[in-house]
């Protein structure tokens, strides 16, 4: 009888022991599962980066092979070590260019970081997509509104053979990619203020 119970004992056990093995396994591979999509990798980095990312411009590019460059406008940021995806976090979206922004590299198939510190936006900034956050919702919702024309018929009548003064009205940006058309307004609205 003793020995009955015993063996159910160490069967129930082996049971156990299986089971826990088998488990252990089982959440091994899902935690080692390769990530082979954006919207993948973007739930990665925010349940491991801890960063508000509703304060944020948050832009993702890839997936990336082995080997991909990573350039700021002014320099080399990385080279990737293996097939992931490299996210642009601009940290403070409210401030002129070259300020604190992160490089985070996200490898497909080891679920690993690579963060690097900057200060320049992307030179391929049309390869990154934005990823919707609060701060990109504003950033995409924000309209630039070009100034009216005044109506004044009292402007100073001025003599175009005489008058020797010129001004050369410039604006842009960094590159193609992130020449906004609040640009062309800003100057729309100075030429028009100094003609009244």
């Amino acid at each position: 009888m003793k020995e009955l119970k015993k063996s159910k004992i160490i069967f129930k056990a082996g049971i156990l022991t299986i089971f826990l093995i088998l488990t252990s396994f089982t959440n091994f591979a899902i935690a080692r599962s390769p990530i082979s999509s954006a919207e993948q990798a973007l739930d990665y980095l925010m349940e491991n980066i801890p960063i508000d990312y509703d304060e944020v411009l948050l832009y993702i590019w890839g997936p990336l092979p082995e080997g991909q460059d990573v350039f700021t406008t002014k320099d080399f940021v990385m080279k990737t070590p293996d097939s992931g995806f490299v996210f642009y976090i601009d940290l403070y979206p409210l401030a002129n260019s070259f300020h604190p922004v992160k490089y985070i590299f996200l490898s497909e198939l080891k679920g690993e970081f690579i963060i690097e510190d900057t200060e320049c936006p992307p030179l391929n900034y049309e390869d990154y997509q934005l990823i919707e956050t609060e701060m990109g919702e504003l950033f995409l919702s924000a309209k630039n509104r070009i100034a009216p024309i005044p109506e004044n018929d009292n402007n100073p009548v001025i003599n175009e053979k005489s008058d020797k003064r010129w001004a050369v009205l410039m604006n842009g940006g960094h590159s193609s990619g992130s020449n906004h058309i609040r640009y062309w307004n800003d100057l729309s609205n100075i030429y028009i203020t100094q003609s009244l």
